[in-house]
């Protein structure tokens, strides 16, 4: 640069380097792998490896969707250690009914556990967590009666997965069934001997 100024070869100096910093990082960002999907990863390891063996894998996109969203999986389904019992939602490609309800016992202590029930449904599945009737407002059984004893509902209330007839009457819970729940829509599961019942309401 005959006869240019310090301060003009300092400008072009700095032009140059920002230039140069510039490229680096459109190379870079060019080189980067595509990021996952959100949904992926949203269940524990040893429950994601029990998915795997089910053909069944996280469910696509589960937390992008607005509002709280409580996680696809719960450990403690079941009232014994709280270790021992998972439950969890994933996902089936090529199925009419391709969300999966899995449930899994003798977990802990470094057991793999057993998967003993699964439930298959058609609709996009909420967060999982335990019943608390205290949180729901306005529900009431087929006599007009409001439901406020989260540890003993009524299982005529609840109607059979396999048949869809309602539950017996005259019994209840023994304990606080599975929730799923999303947007104010909720969803109870609840084993009875080798069946399981469900109820929805919002």
């Amino acid at each position: 640069m005959a006869g240019a100024t310090g301060l003009e070869i300092e400008r072009a100096m700095v032009t140059r380097l920002t230039a140069y910093l510039l490229l680096a990082v459109m190379a870079a960002g060019a080189a980067a792998p595509p990021k996952k999907p959100k949904g992926e990863g949203t269940l524990p390891d040893e429950l994601l490896q029990i998915a795997k063996e089910l053909g069944c894998g996280p469910v696509p996109g589960f937390y992008d969707r607005p509002g709280m969203v409580d996680p696809p999986y719960l450990y403690g389904w079941l009232p014994r250690d709280k270790e021992e019992t998972a439950a969890f939602w994933c996902h089936r490609d090529d199925e009419n009914k391709p969300y999966l309800l899995v449930f899994v016992e003798g977990l802990g202590s470094g057991q793999e556990g057993s998967v003993t029930s699964t439930l298959a449904w058609s609709d996009y599945p909420g967060g999982l967590s335990l019943f608390d009737i205290e949180n729901v407002v306005g529900w009431y059984d087929s006599e007009g009666a409001r439901l406020t004893n989260s540890e003993r509902l009524p299982l005529s209330e609840f109607y059979y997965v396999d048949t869809r007839k309602p539950g017996p009457k005259g019994r209840t819970t023994e304990y606080r069934p599975l929730q799923e729940s999303y947007d104010g829509i909720i969803t109870l599961y609840y084993r009875d001997g080798d069946r399981w019942l469900f109820v929805s309401f919002d």
